[in-house]
């Protein structure tokens, strides 16, 4: 089995800046996932922007990787907290298109 490429959006390293080592290693390993097969663990999350997620729950935080596939790289393009409100999800999607 082929490897997919991981290829890291600025905003992604952006949005988990905050969170402490722990969760940050665990983050780590759910993308060390999307690295053999991103299809496996993940969730289809916007059909019009092809687009996946990965969930990543601790104790102390929840949130949501957003990735894309295009042939055998891995786009990992930002992450988002499961705290927030359906509106500012919402946008953050509008942002990306």
């Amino acid at each position: 089995m082929v490897d997919y490429n991981l290829i890291y959006k600025t905003e992604f390293f952006d949005s988990i800046t905050n969170y402490d080592n722990n969760f940050i290693d665990l983050i780590r390993n759910r993308i060390s996932y999307l690295k053999k097969d991103p299809y496996k663990y993940s969730f289809i999350s916007s059909y019009r922007l092809d687009l996946f997620t990965i969930k990543v729950t601790s104790k102390e935080n929840d949130i949501k990787i957003i990735f894309k596939v295009i042939g055998k790289d891995v786009f990992v393009l930002f992450s988002y907290s499961l705290d927030l409100t359906h509106k500012q999800i919402r946008q953050i999607f509008i942002d990306l298109e």
